[in-house]
């Protein structure tokens, strides 16, 4: 029985990307790996359940 050996995932992407809001956004990765890596895609990056970050909020209101 032959195997492939495991080949670590790599993943090159242009990191930094602006746009104006409502356009169309193309997001192009070259991704290898063995086995093929699962790629996922936030928004923005993901909170941690745990994560204690302060609450900002404004109290000025508009009349």
């Amino acid at each position: 029985d032959c195997q492939r050996p495991d080949i670590p995932p790599s993943i090159e992407l242009k990191e930094f990307m602006e746009v104006e809001e409502g356009t169309d956004v193309n997001i192009v990765a070259k991704i290898k790996g063995v086995p093929f890596p699962t790629l996922t895609w936030f928004k923005a990056p993901p909170k941690k359940p745990d994560s204690k970050e302060p609450v900002v909020y404004d109290t000025h209101v508009n009349k």
